[in-house]
């Protein structure tokens, strides 16, 4: 009888960099190769693991926890099996790592990962990780998103390395460090190197508004810096 396709069906999803040529359905026989991959495999409330590796092909970057069916969340358990010191998310100085915006909630968890090279397109775009609500359906959920056991380092641009709108994130046992936030001339105003966090109003007659959180517990927030610091306000 044949097989329908992909035929493994989890809990735990694998992922490794260097997965060979075979079909890659995502067991530990045969993981997949691609981060996304992984993600889209899972179901609502599984576990996807990640193999030590350095991840920076399109489909590692630009993460997002989503059915794609109807855009509605896909919370699910990503972690590394070796910890940051050996999974490097690699944004090439030119993308951001994780989009999370389609309404998550906190048993969305990212374990394990050293998230470098991010790039903040904007003030309202983060180096390293967006966590942003949304309006969708005639209701405007927040995202929430917990990061624990990371390393952001070394992100870089015109945003801070973690821009939170009208979500929430909590970051349990992590590291920010080194990262910069650049001047950019069309704003009057300078967001934190590290993070920015800000409320989401959807409009005159909605009456909907989304509170922006952070939470910081037992993290590590250092060396994280500015450049041209000459006018407007100044964040973390």
């Amino acid at each position: 009888q044949s097989k329908t396709e992909p035929y493994f069906q989890g809990p735990k999803w694998y992922v490794s960099y260097d997965a060979g040529t075979g079909s890659k359905e995502g067991s530990p026989e045969d993981p997949m190769r691609d981060i996304q991959d992984g993600i889209d495999a899972a179901s609502e409330g599984d576990t996807v693991f990640v193999l030590p590796g350095t991840y920076e092909r399109n489909d590692d970057l630009n993460l997002e926890f989503k059915n794609h069916n109807d855009d509605s969340p896909k919370p699910v358990v990503l972690m590394s099996r070796g910890g940051p010191d050996s999974t490097i998310i690699d944004c090439g100085g030119d993308e951001t790592a994780f989009d999370i915006s389609h309404g998550t909630d906190t048993t969305l968890q990212i374990i394990g990962f050293n998230i470098i090279n991010g790039w903040g397109q904007g003030p309202s775009y983060g180096a390293a990780i967006n966590i942003k609500g949304y309006n969708v359906g005639g209701q405007s959920p927040n995202s929430q998103a917990v990061f624990q056991n990371c390393i952001i380092e070394d992100n870089d641009g015109h945003g801070p390395t973690v821009y939170i709108e009208g979500g929430m994130g909590i970051f349990r046992d992590c590291v920010i460090r080194n990262n910069r936030r650049e001047y950019d001339e069309m704003n009057n105003a300078i967001p934190g190197g590290a993070f920015r966090v800000t409320s989401q109003y959807f409009g005159a007659g909605s009456g909907d508004l989304n509170v922006g959180v952070l939470v910081l517990d037992r993290s590590k927030v250092l060396s994280n810096f500015l450049d041209n610091t000459d006018t407007g306000s100044m964040g973390v």
